[in-house]
This record gives C-alpha cells, structure tokens and sequence, in this order.
C-alpha cells in the first residue's frame, strides 16, 4: 500500500467513483437526476482530497483498491479544504445540493463516537468476492494501524454485507441511523485488542 499522490490521484478518484455508484452513501448524496455520475466523480475527488491532506489516501501497489483512513482530531476543516470544497461546489454538487451533503456529513458526524479514534472512511474492494484477499490485507492495516496508536478503529456503512464482514473482524454496531429515504447507517467500532473471527 503507498500514500495517493500525483502520480496515480486521477486513477484513485477513478477507482472511488466506479465504487461510489454501488455505496448507498454516496448516492443519498448524489440523487437520481442526469448529472448524477458527474456529482460522483467531484464527491470521489473531494474525499481523496481530504483525506490526502490529512495524510490518509492510500492506494494498493497494483492501483486497484483504495482507503481512506485518518485520525478523527485530523478531521477538523484546514485552509486546504478550501480549493477541493469550492470545486465540489461550483462543478459538482451546486449549492442545493451542497447543503443536503453538508446535512448528511452532520448527521453523521453527530452519531460517531466521541473521542481520538481512527476512521476508516472508505475501502473500495469490500463487498467484491474477488477482491476478498485485498480487503482482508486493506482491512489489516487499518487494525494494524489501531493497535499501533491504541485507538479504536471506527467506520460507518449503509451496506447489510459490509456491516456484517465488519463484526466478524472485531467491530461492533454501536448505533444505527435510518434517513428519511429509508437508507440504513451502521456506525461500527472495533477496540484495540479485539480478535478477529474470520
């Protein structure tokens, strides 16, 4: 695994926005309209972004799968999330849309754990069998990486599948959100310490 950098960003976002078009969270975002796929790719290029700045955009040796993962004291707005906020407004979401993203990053972020921890904001190979080694080796750095700074490792998914691979590698639900489009969050966190059973 290697840090995203300028080299191989454009096939990161690419590789985020072919998997944002399965993740219920991003579409809640994104809405069913024409522009749809074009809101996907700025949402993809913002989150890499951020998350570069924060020093935890990682993509795999074979530029196949990427993840996300910082710590939540990193998660605070910085001067550089200034240029990717303004492209994700002006050529991606539009500012009606901007506010109803900016409502569902709130809500969420209301229902994480309180605290230091680690957040594992995306990992595109889940919930694909053939990549089920790359995100068995993705998964294991990001608890790797937990236990080294003896923080507990939280995520959230909308995904029935995701949720339950998560619990058998040591996380637990510690709250569930329901939006008012009938989308289900499972906010999931795995303690330092904790065996996997898978």
């Amino acid at each position: 695994m290697q840090h995203i950098r300028a080299h191989n960003f454009q096939k990161a976002v690419q590789i985020v926005h072919e998997s944002s078009r399965h993740n219920p969270l991003f579409t809640l975002v994104a809405g069913n309209g024409t522009d749809r796929d074009r809101v996907l790719y700025y949402l993809s290029k913002f989150n890499i972004e951020k998350a570069q700045t924060r020093k935890g955009a990682f993509i795999t040796h074979d530029l196949e799968n990427v993840m996300l993962l910082y710590e939540s004291n990193s998660d605070r707005w910085r001067l550089q999330d200034v240029r990717p906020t303004a492209e994700l407004l002006v050529k991606g979401t539009g500012v009606i849309r901007s506010v109803a993203l900016l409502r569902c990053r709130m809500k969420l972020r209301q229902r994480r754990r309180e605290g230091r921890f680690l957040y594992l904001q995306l990992m595109t190979a889940l919930g694909n069998q053939k990549d089920l080694q790359v995100v068995n080796e993705l998964q294991q750095a990001a608890i790797d990486r937990s236990e080294f700074l003896q923080l507990p490792l939280i995520t959230e998914t909308a995904v029935w599948q995701d949720k339950v691979y998560y619990e058998g590698l040591g996380f637990e639900t510690y709250h569930s959100y329901q939006d008012n489009t009938g989308v289900t969050v499972w906010f999931l966190q795995r303690m330092p310490g904790r065996i996997n059973s898978l």
